[in-house]
């Protein structure tokens, strides 16, 4: 009869690789019982990073993916916990949602995946957040279709686990636990393990009840005003938010305004809301100016500090000069909502979209955009209907094009060097000049063009680089960054290089082809060399700046 009894767990794909190293992720959705398996795997032994927080969430992790992008810091990360702990774990119930960004970054993953009667998940939400039932449901329906979907799809060793038959079966799921990480543990720690499975901790319940904790958000930004709610569950009066501009408080404003929004999700009686004009608050252009939103006497902060500046930045980035790495540094100081291309974006278009799409932004979706980056030509900043800062990277043209051939030859290894470079001399020479070449904006940017750039494409860059608000230089990538940090007043933190210092084999190009490659950017070289000299007077200047301002203080 023991073939007939559901346990309520199963492992899909077996792991058939015989090692001790496995790194396990808790995954599911929110009040699914994620955290009640966090307890068990911790009880057994396994590293669940370094918190007491009584929902066992490692959150240093999931903020380096879901706040700061960051996904070499969270690679680092990954290799300090594999370098320390044989078999380690994690616990995220929304991390499936980015499940794509990591599963091929951690050492032999054990994915542990949590399901639970959407109604028990549905109740748990509206007593603890004060989410409309029916909603919820209705949501966590959709992410479980999506897991299914996952499921049917991956490769990857997962141990599926009922909720509901897990505190039936005690006994049987933490023995399950056990078995699918192969853990060689006493008895008597199995048996602590099995004692810790608690229903209805009091603990859990007060410490993730939103109810009588003040919380809010700011939800948009734009047009030198910000959207936001704020609510506190244990007084019936309107929750004070205060204002700090570059860490300064500057005003304390009452959250009251009505937002049916807020009352259909159960959030008091909707009349929580705010909006709030910064525009007397900005520095004069081109320096940023960082706002915070904090509930009232606390440190309870209700956005990650957008960054916001009298004008919005336009980043021209031209391929292969280092902007990919800038971007990953610069994108985590906005809101995603005020970054074109979005994500979403970005997926739809299987990249930066066309040159068409930007030019073409309804004025509401221009309106809100705080930063735009990708390969858009500069006369795009100058032409596209609304005042931006504009920033640039720049790069020697043979160290540009030589990159230009390594990473077609990385997507194509049977052909030569000498192909590349003949299949993409047209395009991918003078890039540098094409780029600021336009004078207008007339539907076909030079920057896209096959066509040899000129004297007169010459002279016009020349003009329109001077016109850059930041100039930077790939060769001189950190002192680039300071001077950026310098120019804006904005701290971009740690330095991220992306797609630099990859293996390049020289021997694949002769002397020949090195003279022809040079040859072909003559005219990019030209240009290259004012930008290095518009570089060193925008230094120098920045240098006697500082000293007349440490003359000043003393």
């Amino acid at each position: 009869m023991k073939e007939l009894v559901n346990l309520g767990t199963y492992v899909l794909n077996p792991s058939k690789q015989n090692s001790t190293e496995k790194t396990v992720v808790v995954l599911g959705i929110a009040r699914s019982g994620t955290t009640m398996v966090a307890k068990v795997l911790k009880e057994l032994g396994v590293f669940m990073g370094e918190n007491d927080s009584p929902v066992v969430e490692d959150t240093e992790l999931s903020k380096l993916l879901e706040q700061d992008r960051n996904i070499q810091k969270f690679e680092e990360l990954v290799e300090e916990r594999n370098e320390q702990h044989k078999v380690w774990g994690w616990k995220r119930p929304e991390a499936f949602r980015y499940i794509k960004l990591f599963e091929n970054k951690i050492r032999n993953p054990h994915f542990i995946i949590v399901f639970r009667d959407p109604l028990a998940i549905g109740m748990r939400e509206s007593i603890s957040m004060q989410a409309e039932l029916f909603q919820t449901m209705t949501k966590v329906q959709r992410r479980y279709t999506a897991i299914i979907r996952y499921l049917q799809g991956t490769d990857k060793t997962c141990l599926l686990v009922s909720y509901e038959k897990a505190l039936q079966k005690q006994d049987a799921f933490v023995d399950s636990l056990v078995d699918y990480l192969g853990l060689d543990l006493k008895k008597k720690q199995i048996e602590a393990a099995r004692k810790c499975i608690e229903i209805d901790s009091p603990i859990y319940l007060e410490k993730t009840s939103r109810k009588k904790h003040p919380r809010g958000a700011v939800l948009t930004s734009g047009n030198g005003s910000m959207k936001g709610w704020a609510y506190n569950g244990k007084n019936k009066q309107r929750q004070q938010v205060d204002v700090f501009v570059d860490g300064k408080l500057v005003d304390t404003i009452v959250a009251k305004d009505y937002r049916k929004g807020l009352e259909m999700k159960g959030i008091g009686d909707g009349h929580h809301a705010f909006t709030y004009d910064y525009s007397n608050h900005l520095k004069p252009s081109p320096k940023f100016t960082l706002i915070d939103f904090k509930i009232h006497e606390t440190d309870i902060v209700l956005n990650n500090g957008p960054i916001l500046n009298a004008q919005p930045l336009f980043f021209v980035h031209i391929p292969k000069v280092g902007g990919t790495s800038f971007r990953k540094m610069l994108f985590p100081k906005y809101k995603a909502q005020n970054i074109f291309p979005s994500a979403r974006t970005m997926r739809e278009h299987k990249g930066y979209p066309s040159h068409e799409v930007l030019m073409n932004l309804d004025e509401e979706t221009l309106n809100d955009v705080q930063l735009i980056f990708g390969h858009y030509p500069f006369i795009c900043a100058q032409d596209i209907g609304k005042s931006f800062l504009t920033a640039c990277m720049f790069r020697n043209p043979y160290s540009r094009m030589v990159s230009n051939i390594f990473h077609f030859l990385r997507k194509n290894p049977e052909t030569s060097a000498r192909e590349i470079f003949e299949q993409r001399k047209a395009k991918t020479a003078d890039t540098q000049v094409k780029y600021f070449a336009d004078a207008t904006y007339d539907g076909n940017p030079k920057g896209y063009s096959r066509k040899e750039a000129d004297e007169a494409d010459l002279k016009q860059a020349i003009e329109n680089m001077k016109k850059l608000d930041f100039i930077g230089i790939n060769e001189r990538y950190d002192e680039s960054l300071k001077l950026f940090e310098k120019t804006f007043n904005l701290d971009l933190g740690d330095m991220i290089m992306k797609n630099v210092g990859e293996g390049k084999d020289m021997s694949l190009f002769d002397d020949e082809l090195v003279q022809e490659i040079k040859s072909s950017v003559a005219l990019e070289q030209r240009f290259y060399d004012e930008v290095v000299l518009e570089y060193e007077r925008r230094k120098s200047l920045a240098e006697q700046n500082a000293k007349d301002s440490n003359s000043e203080l003393d």
